[in-house]
This record gives C-alpha cells, sequence and structure tokens, in this order.
C-alpha cells in the first residue's frame, strides 16, 4: 500500500538523536499528570526486555522524521493456547496536519514490514496498550478510519498500582512473615513450575514450557536476574506466591514528572520534608518494579500481597528508588491491608486488540485477568 512521500525502515544509530528528542517531547497526560520518557542513546534497548523479536521504525518525509512506532512480538498464552502475539508501542508522530491525517497507513505498513522481517515467525495477533486516563491516545486510536481497514477493541485491563515512599505502618503480621524468604537454588524447579501453572491461566501469560521458546530462560538472559534474587511464600510447605524485585538499567528507561495532581504533589512534598526519598518534579523517578507477581488462588490475594511487599520494605531492597509499583490483578481496594497505609496514584492501562494488515481482532472472555509487566514499558 504506502503513503505517497513517507519512506519507512527500521531505526538506525544515525537517527538516535532525532528519535530521541521526538520521544522527550511528548509527554504522556492521564489523571492530571504529565510523565516524559527518556530512553537514552540506544533507543531499542528497553525493547530487548519485552520480548525475543523487536524493532523500531520510522516513517521520514523529505529525510524529516515524521512518527517512529516500535514491535515486539513473542509467544504467549491466549484462551489456554500459545499463540505469537505482538504489541504496538513507542508510537509517536509529529503532529503536522500530514502525519495526524496518515498514521494509520503508517501503522499498516510498519505491520506489514514487521510480518515479512519475521517470516514463519509472524505474530498472528496484535495487540496495545493505552493508558486509560490519556484521552488524546485514546480517541486517536479508536475513532474510525476512512482509508484503512483499521480497527481495534479493548479486551482487557490491568490495574498499576504505584507507591510513594514506605507504608505507615507494618503490613503483614511478624509471625506470617516469616513464610516468605528469598529463593533457594533448591527452589528453582518448584517455582517455574509454579509459574508455569500461574501464567498460562492469565490472558497472555508468558510461556514458561520447555518448549522452543521459554520466557524463564529468556529474561534470565536478557534481565540479567538469578532465580535466587525471587521472594517466595510458603504456606503447608509449598510455594503460594512469588515476585522479583527488578527494575531496568537507567539508560533505557528514565522518567520524569513535569506536572502532577495538587493532592499528590502536596503529599510527595510532605513526604520529602520528612527525609524520606520520593519523586520531584523534573527529577528522574527511580521505580522498584515487582515483576513475575504471581499468587495462588488457594490463598488470599491481599494477605500474599502485603507479605511480599511486607518484605521488600524490611528488607531495604526499595531503599534506591523513589517508587514501588505492581500490578493489581484482584482489585484491592483501598482498605485492603496492601494498600490502606500508603501514599499511592493507581493507573488503568487498557488492552486493546488490533486488527489491521490482515490481521484479525481476537474475543476473549470478560473479566479475565491480563498479564502485564509495566517495567518494561
Amino acid at each position: 500500500m504506502g503513503v505517497s512521500g513517507i519512506d519507512i525502515a527500521p531505526l538506525n544509530s544515525v537517527d538516535e538523536h532525532a528519535v530521541g528528542a521526538l520521544f522527550r517531547n511528548e509527554g504522556m497526560k492521564f489523571a492530571g499528570l504529565t510523565l516524559n520518557y527518556d530512553r537514552g542513546a540506544e533507543f531499542k534497548r528497553l525493547l530487548g526486555y519485552q520480548a525475543p523479536h523487536f524493532e523500531t521504525y520510522l516513517a521520514k518525509e523529505n529525510a524529516e522524521l515524521r512518527s517512529l512506532i516500535s514491535m515486539a512480538s513473542g509467544p504467549r498464552w491466549l484462551n489456554g493456547e500459545i499463540r505469537e502475539v505482538a504489541f504496538v508501542s513507542d508510537f509517536r508522530i509529529d503532529h503536522t496536519p500530514r502525519s495526524r491525517s496518515v498514521w494509520r497507513d503508517l501503522l499498516e505498513d510498519v505491520v506489514r514490514n514487521f510480518d515479512r522481517d519475521l517470516g514463519e515467525r509472524r505474530p498472528s495477533l496484535l495487540f496495545a496498550l493505552v493508558l486509560k486516563g490519556n484521552q488524546a491516545a485514546l480517541r486517536s486510536f479508536t475513532q474510525s478510519s476512512k482509508t484503512t481497514q483499521f480497527k481495534m477493541r479493548e479486551v482487557g485491563s490491568v490495574r498499576m498500582v504505584n507507591l510513594f515512599a514506605r507504608p505507615f505502618k507494618r503490613l503483614s503480621n511478624p509471625l506470617k512473615a516469616r513464610e516468605v524468604s528469598f529463593a533457594k537454588a533448591g527452589d528453582r524447579a518448584e517455582l517455574i513450575q509454579f509459574l508455569k501453572l500461574n501464567e498460562r491461566t492469565r490472558q497472555l501469560g508468558y510461556v514458561f514450557d520447555e518448549s522452543d521458546f521459554c520466557e524463564g530462560e529468556f529474561r534470565r538472559e536478557r534481565w540479567n536476574f538469578r532465580w535466587e534474587d525471587f521472594l517466595i511464600s510458603r504456606s503447608n510447605g509449598k510455594i503460594r506466591a512469588c515476585v522479583l524485585p527488578w527494575a531496568p538499567d537507567a539508560t533505557a528507561k528514565k522518567m520524569t514528572f513535569t506536572d502532577a495532581p495538587k493532592f499528590l504533589e502536596r503529599g510527595l512534598n510532605l513526604l520529602a520534608a520528612l527525609g524520606l526519598k520520593v519523586p520531584r518534579r523534573h527529577e528522574p523517578i527511580k521505580t522498584l518494579y515487582l515483576t513475575h507477581l504471581n499468587v495462588s488462588d488457594e490463598v488470599d490475594a491481599d494477605t500474599a500481597v502485603s507479605q511480599l511487599l511486607d518484605f521488600v520494605y524490611r528488607s531495604r531492597l526499595h531503599q534506591p528508588y523513589q517508587m514501588v509499583s505492581f500490578p493489581d490483578w484482584w482489585n484491592l481496594g483501598p482498605r485492603s491491608r496492601t494498600l490502606r497505609f500508603s501514599l499511592r496514584q493507581t493507573v488503568d492501562v487498557g488492552i486493546y486488540s488490533i486488527g489491521v494488515a490482515g490481521h484479525e481482532m481476537i474475543e476473549v472472555p470478560k473479566n479475565q485477568k491480563f498479564n502485564f509487566e509495566m517495567a518494561v514499558i
């Protein structure tokens, strides 16, 4: 198909400076907060944490950068089957009238390029993640298109919880806290089995099976962690919950905020006055992400998550960071043990199925848990 006068090609080192400038200048606005991302000198480094196959494509007109779009793909569990899926991310345009009018055509061209580059690994399904508070992005993505067959439908959502500073009160019973510990070398087989069983029950769950691709080995190599870095919670001798506290390299992802709701900024200023390490306007936000968070259906999620989180704080794993972030698949309320003693912010992320360039949208049963790792976005 193609868009007349616009060339699409993979990102190369010559364009890193222009890409970085376009990305930094386009802050994400939602719920009164404006976040700015800086991906450093190697823009695609963060994509390497996401999936085994990835690329960033640039759209240029007369050698001028107009748009960039990233794609990352790998196997995921979906409706009880392993499917090759791809995520569209890093979407930015320069907001000239020309770019605003043809971006769907550009996306279609990018998807076709990505499909061709992957060959047999071509993803069968496409998804996008959009902050629900980002109204401009939602309007842009979901409004109808007159020039392409582009379609987009929300299939699920994930609530992210961002905790600022340590909770005002201990979260778990000291006796129960004994159930949480760092994993030991002898726990590896049981931990991987626990991850397998839990991930396959979620939509877009990660594949920890012994197939031609194993998410655990991929992540261990790319994320540079040890299995002993996991925290595990046991009950009656069995692993009932686990989490990997982790953060990407600071050169791969740097966030700052330029605007925030008044109540949040007042709370942060108060905590800073008390000598606590909290995010400040225009300063890099260092975040510890609770990744691989899994809780067995046989135990109470609120109790399990609060115990894991309490261990994070008691072990001082949070100290180099200003914020701790985790996905709340259980819709823990403000009165829950996990959240009631914390200054926090919640962010709802919509998961959208995309129909474009021959990729069909998928139907997903309602009220499903979707996997999502904010650390690599």
